[in-house]
């Protein structure tokens, strides 16, 4: 929207700001503007119409945000509604669409997820990780023991949050920190009094990697550089040695034949989109006991044992809700026009 809405002569403009067309005199237009006529001085008026103008623009945006609010306030219904049926229904007492009058669905199914939700749920998501990401799912997930659409929308809240939006999944951890005070901040156990000098690791992912990570999940000593070379990757940020060994082996036992192997190339779950999804799946399965989720469990239990604490706890109930409700209420998704 343009800054200004007077572009003619701002005695004939409709302001609707209450002001009387007669309220500041008569002006005649000039080559610096318009003015009061019959004034010596030219007392320009901008001041009073950038007012007026200014004005309008904000009571206009002010009538979009009503909008869009509104818009909002019919979503929060619909997942106020998603929690109050959750809340009084398991996953085996849900039915299935024109199931009225039939026995309940039952809780394990085929699990249907389509690329067209998955933009729903994640409109700023990349549209190739998107696909990859739909055909993962559709391939893998029930193996990995998700196999109702509640365990499917805690999946994705997660995993969401951790990717922003899934606009990438093959992440790699980012440990090169750009201050002392910020390692110090982050690794308080390994940075303080007593204890190494922060500053020798700035700007040193690999220093940093072999230090935090050393002796611990299954890693050498900080002189064997497992630390760095078994840092943080995918979806859920798969560290250390003994993760990755786990993930190859379970790889192996559901793809008899691969040649793949992750303990001795980390760095596949970092480049490619499959292989982090995958990886994702089997560590959400392996933390959070998929099998165990149902209506009632919260977004805030499923974050502890991803996460180890509750960081972004209200970006992740929010996606839950998101997922649940494309999933389950709006499986079609919805118009254009009612976004």
């Amino acid at each position: 929207m343009p800054s200004r809405l007077f572009d003619g002569n701002p005695l004939t403009s409709q302001s609707g700001s209450g002001m009387s067309d007669n309220s500041l005199g008569t002006f005649e237009s000039g080559p610096s503007g318009w003015k009061r006529a019959g004034t010596t001085d030219g007392l320009r008026v901008k001041v009073e119409l950038d007012r007026q103008a200014n004005a309008l623009e904000l009571a206009y945006r002010t009538y979009l945000r009503h909008e869009e609010l509104a818009l909002d306030n019919s979503l929060s219904a619909l997942y106020s509604a998603v929690e109050g049926s959750l809340a009084e229904k398991g996953p085996n007492q849900r039915e299935t669409a024109g199931s009225q009058g039939s026995e309940p669905a039952q809780g394990q199914h085929d699990v249907v997820i389509t690329e067209e939700q998955l933009a729903q749920i994640f409109p700023g998501g990349n549209k190739d990780v998107l696909s990859e990401l739909q055909r993962q799912l559709q391939a893998n997930m029930k193996a990995y023991g998700i196999t109702n659409e509640i365990q499917l929308a805690h999946f994705l809240a997660q995993a969401g949050h951790e990717t922003g939006g899934f606009t990438k999944a093959a992440n790699v951890e980012n440990l090169n920190y750009t201050t002392a005070s910020r390692l110090q901040t982050i690794f308080p156990k390994y940075f303080g009094k007593h204890k190494k000098d922060p500053k020798d690791y700035v700007k040193n992912p690999q220093a940093l990697a072999n230090y935090v990570y050393g002796n611990r999940l299954g890693n050498g000593a900080e002189t064997s550089g497992d630390g760095y070379l078994y840092r943080g990757r995918g979806v859920f940020q798969l560290t250390g040695k003994t993760n990755y060994k786990a993930f190859d082996d379970f790889y192996h036992q559901k793809h008899a034949g691969s040649t793949v192997n992750f303990t001795e190339n980390p760095d596949l779950i970092a480049t490619d989109t499959g292989y982090a999804v995958e990886s994702a799946l089997w560590y959400f399965q392996l933390r959070v006991s998929v099998e165990s989720i149902d209506g009632l469990t919260s977004v805030e239990s499923v974050t502890k044992k991803v996460n180890g604490g509750v960081n972004g706890l209200a970006d992740r109930e929010r996606l839950f809700k998101k997922a649940l409700t494309y999933l389950i209420y709006l499986p079609n998704g919805i118009a254009q026009d009612d976004k």
